[in-house]
């Protein structure tokens, strides 16, 4: 009986990694889809709950986490939404690329956007934006950045 615990335990470990079902197990993936359908829904609480600090907002970086969440209180409260909207991925690794040039924009790339977050470009009624998800260190899915609409 004692060689088999063994076995059955490394059985165990096997299926349970197996498993996609299992939240903790399974890391979360960047999801601009999930991030456009709370902006529809006005959901500012949710947007800044999920928003990096510092964060990018256009070409300007926003510091403190109070004036991101008034960002997205003030974007709901005055009706902006994206309508229908076509999310796709642009950046399998994001890149400062999408958001200008400059040494601020790449810095803040390189300093606080963890490896592993994507560029979705959003086109909706309102026009083409550009969101950066990843995950934090709780695997987590964060906004780290959102720009446009852009031309």
């Amino acid at each position: 009986m004692k060689r088999y615990m063994p076995l059955a335990a490394l059985s165990m470990v096997l299926l349970i990694s197996g498993c996609s079902t299992l939240g903790f197990l399974a890391p979360a993936k960047p999801d601009g889809a999930e991030i456009a359908g709370l902006i529809n829904a006005g959901d500012w609480e949710s947007l800044s709950a999920k928003s990096g600090s510092p964060f990018l907002l256009d070409r300007e970086m926003i510091m403190r986490q109070a004036d991101m969440q008034e960002f997205w209180k003030i974007l709901a409260e005055g009706g902006f939404r994206l309508g229908e909207a076509e999310v796709s991925i642009l950046d399998e690794e994001a890149t400062a690329a999408r958001y200008g040039q400059g040494l601020e924009i790449e810095q803040f790339f390189a300093k606080y956007v963890p490896s592993g977050a994507s560029t979705f470009l959003i086109q909706s009624e309102a026009g083409r934006f550009y969101l950066t998800v990843g995950r934090d260190s709780k695997r987590t899915n964060r906004i780290y950045a959102f720009a446009g609409p852009t031309g």
